[in-house]
């Protein structure tokens, strides 16, 4: 799936209207919904008056059929990503909407999980689909456990981070809510995002629950990046592992 593959939609609400094209990536999309006054991961399509306007192939005209107006506008765009960063899925997904066995956004999400997490296990690794420079990702800030941190839907390589950063890799609702229920070093099932954070959190075995109301605080503020975070958080010297 190339580049030139494009899902175009237009969103608005009472006195605003953005253009999106999935194709354009995370920033982006997620600051076409900022200019519609929204948190990207909060606003679903019943928030919104949508029209789809142009889908580059049959995958992703299939992938605008099935939306329901409770899903979340940024389940889709992952979804749109495993199409275009999962070597081979869009192959898979077009077999399994042939044999009827995905109906739904959350269908596809689910699928494309347990596709990576193969080719995860398969490559003994865990790629960065995305392919992204850390320096070019743009960052939401949050509060968790009461820790200043950054939040990114992609995967983040541990070699590519200074010492005293901390990595935690987030798992979602087995629901597919897109509610982060757990935080632990390397998160193979249900992979919904990364935290980075110069506090080290505390962890039981690998891994912490997480209740995201209460746990969580996602900042209204624009994306930063990591360098600008380090700027606010500096790494504390005495940080030596991860």
């Amino acid at each position: 799936m190339s580049d030139e593959n494009s899902f175009k939609m237009i969103l608005q609400n009472d006195d605003k209207k953005v253009y999106i094209d999935l194709s354009k990536g995370y920033n982006y999309v997620s600051n076409s919904l900022n200019k519609l006054g929204y948190y990207p991961y909060d606003v679903k399509f019943a928030h919104v008056r949508f029209k789809f306007t142009h889908q580059s192939n049959e995958n992703l005209k299939y992938l605008a059929q099935i939306v329901d107006k409770d899903d979340y506008i940024m389940d889709v765009f992952r979804a749109y990503q495993y199409l275009k960063h999962e070597k081979g899925f869009d192959k898979h997904l077009s077999v399994l909407i042939k044999t009827q066995q995905v109906h739904s956004i959350k269908d596809i999400l689910l699928q494309g999980n347990l596709y990576q997490l193969y080719n995860n296990n398969k490559n003994n690794n865990i790629p960065n689909p995305q392919k992204l420079k850390l320096e070019d990702i743009r960052f939401q800030e949050i509060t968790i456990f009461n820790k200043p941190a950054l939040f990114t839907p992609y995967r983040i390589d541990s070699k590519s981070l200074l010492k005293g950063v901390y990595k935690y890799e987030c798992q979602h609702d087995d629901n597919q809510d897109g509610i982060i229920t757990m935080i632990g070093k390397c998160i193979h099932v249900n992979f919904w995002g990364t935290i980075l954070t110069t506090k080290k959190i505390g962890l039981h075995h690998g891994y912490r629950n997480v209740d995201e109301i209460k746990d969580m605080l996602f900042a209204d503020a624009r994306s930063i990046s990591l360098h600008d975070y380090l700027k606010k958080y500096p790494i504390v010297k005495s940080n030596h592992s991860r």
